[in-house]
């Protein structure tokens, strides 16, 4: 049976590539985190161990426009947000992770952003690049026991879904664990590689310890 997406994973095979010569600590974390087309998810979606996208979205992608959203995925992985999503709501952890991602790629020049996205340099600085704490700011008078409403505006859309991981407190932690292993072990990789101490990787390195 003829493979339907064929051209579609030939051009996210092209961008991991680009990714791994030009950003090697993100494109590093490609060799075992899965990849799927999947026209059932919106957009893009990402567990932590996965990251699917759906064709009709990315077919429209340039291929810089593609890099960025590969790049996007990656960072909520590496930056654990499916892991650390705990009661919070979702939809909202979702805006902060995206404000702090976007504006971590955009500054770092990887990839073309894709218009529509959310871009809050603003909120990203008054939050300190935390996404607990623009998370919270988002949300800060919002009456107990109410529906939570967003406190500030918010121009632009996620580009995607984070999917919360399921498990156990003691299992949550113990991926953590994994996961930290991972990260820490790329960036040594990356600085072995010559890899510059770029924005994201400083962000990264600093989240870790």
């Amino acid at each position: 049976m003829e493979n339907q997406y064929k051209a579609l994973e030939d051009k996210l095979t092209r961008v991991r590539i680009i990714l791994l010569q030009n950003h090697f600590f993100l494109g590093s974390f490609l060799v075992n985190l899965p990849t799927y087309i999947d026209p059932n998810i919106e957009t893009a979606a990402t567990n932590g161990e996965y990251i699917k996208y759906n064709p009709q979205f990315i077919k429209q992608l340039s291929e810089q426009e593609l890099l960025f959203l590969y790049a996007h995925e990656v960072m909520h992985v590496v930056l654990e947000h499916s892991l650390r999503f705990g009661n919070r709501n979702e939809e909202i952890w979702q805006i902060a992770c995206d404000v702090v991602v976007n504006q971590l790629l955009i500054q770092d020049q990887i990839g073309e952003f894709i218009e529509g996205g959310i871009h809050e340099p603003e909120l990203y600085e008054k939050g300190k690049g935390q996404v607990e704490r623009i998370y919270d700011l988002l949300i800060k008078n919002s009456p107990a026991n109410a529906p939570i409403t967003l406190d500030i505006e918010i121009n632009g859309e996620s580009l995607d879904k984070i999917i919360p991981q399921e498990g156990t407190s003691e299992e949550i932690e113990e991926n953590l664990e994994k996961l930290r292993a991972k990260v820490a072990t790329a960036l040594s990789t990356a600085a072995i590689c010559g890899s510059a101490p770029k924005g994201v990787e400083r962000f990264v390195e600093q989240s870790l310890y």
